[in-house]
Parts: C-alpha cells; structure tokens; sequence
C-alpha cells in the first residue's frame, strides 16, 4: 500500500515511459541480486518486488482507465487480469523445473530473463501502437 501511494508521484516525476523501463529493469534486478546473494540481506532485495508491485499495479490500472472506453474497460481489466494469472500457471512450472534440475540460483536467474524479455516485448508492442 504503501508503495502505491508512491506511483502518481514516481510516473509524474519520470514519466510513462522511463518509468516503464524503470519497472522492468528493477523487477529483472530484484530477481538477478536474489539468486546471487542468498542470505538474510538477501530479503532486503525482496522490497524491489513490493516497490515494483504497489508502483505498477496503480499505474497500469490509471493507464487502462485513462485508454479504454468505459463499455469495454470491465473486459479489458478482466483479461488484464486472467493474463497474468495464466503467465503465472505456465512460466511457474518451468522456474519450478529450473529449481528442482540445477538450483534456486538458476531459476532467479531465469525468473529475471523472463521478466526482461516479456518486459522488452511488451515495451516494443505499446511504442508501436504510440501508447507510449
């Protein structure tokens, strides 16, 4: 909650896109610094996931009101949310697999991967519609 009280400041002073770009690195960055650094310190690292959610669940949640028409915002948001849980169900079981073949190093490292590849993809998709 806390975090979310953040977001309006944090995309006013960066804007949508650095701030965009900002989420995605720091979400990559979370999970590299947690497979490299497996120690108590290494729950500090697990702020960056709190910082990013608060920050991008608002954001993304006023960029949806602000882009979509009221008649189909209730299925955009649904969809929005049935999408991430599905991601969810199918990358899970391949960090999972990641962790029980090599180690709990390598599946944050993949984590982080996927996170930067989906991110990039996802970035490319809204500079070519102009969203951003």
């Amino acid at each position: 909650g806390f975090f979310a009280l953040l977001a309006n400041k944090a995309e006013k002073l960066f804007g949508a896109k650095k701030l965009l770009i900002g989420l995605i690195i720091l979400s990559t960055l979370g999970y590299l610094l947690l497979g490299t650094f497996q120690t108590i310190w290494g729950i500090t690292f697990i702020l960056i996931f709190y910082l990013m959610r608060g920050i991008s669940g608002t954001v993304f949640e006023d960029y949806i009101n602000k882009l979509i028409t009221s008649d189909i915002r209730s299925t955009v948001l649904s969809i929005k949310s049935l999408g991430m849980r599905l991601a969810f169900c199918l990358i899970g079981p391949v960090v999972g697999w990641f962790r029980d073949t090599y180690s709990l190093s390598i599946a944050l490292y993949v984590s982080g991967l996927i996170i930067l590849i989906f991110g990039i993809l996802s970035l490319s998709s809204l500079k070519k519609y102009r969203v951003i």
